[in-house]
């Protein structure tokens, strides 16, 4: 069975789990995943702002990216295919 990743999994994620990292864990960023986790969950268990306000804000800017990324360009860079011409 082919591991192949899908696009609208990891938008759900990026947008149910985004601030802990769900959709690089998806997607298999395994460093940047435990980053975004340590810094929400950190930031959640301190009551501290700036790491919940960064991490936020990152996972918007990831959620825009995935939404704006064609399926072409989701798949050479996740799924390791070749870009249709």
């Amino acid at each position: 069975m082919e591991n192949k990743k899908d696009k609208t999994i990891a938008i759900i994620l990026t947008l149910c789990l985004g601030v802990y990292g769900g959709h690089w864990f998806y997607l298999g960023d395994q460093k940047r995943a435990w980053w975004y986790l340590g810094l929400g969950l950190g930031g959640l268990l301190l009551c501290a702002g700036l790491p919940t306000i960064v991490i936020w804000v990152l996972a918007i800017i990831d959620l825009v990216k995935l939404i704006q990324m064609s399926d072409a360009e989701f798949n050479e860079k996740y799924n390791g295919e070749a870009k249709a011409e």
